[in-house]
């Protein structure tokens, strides 16, 4: 359980680079939530807030396919 948490924090965190680069400040947030969650072994805590990253995440990615679509 102890290694599982700990790849769950190291993933969030990789995650919160990663939104922190497109300026996405909520997802970013989410992610960093996530991260202290994992180093804490809370994956019930972590498991609330993965459908809003989701979301959020799908969002990103459609807006993203817009950007670049526009562009062609």
């Amino acid at each position: 359980e102890a290694h599982d948490a700990d790849r769950l924090g190291r993933g969030a965190h990789t995650l919160r680079g990663l939104y922190g680069s497109f300026q996405a400040k909520p997802l970013e947030t989410l992610a960093a939530c996530i991260e202290t969650q994992g180093g804490a072994a809370d994956f019930a805590g972590a498991a609330q807030n993965i459908a809003p990253l989701a979301a959020g995440t799908a969002g990103l990615v459609a807006a993203l396919r817009e950007r670049v679509a526009r562009k062609a």
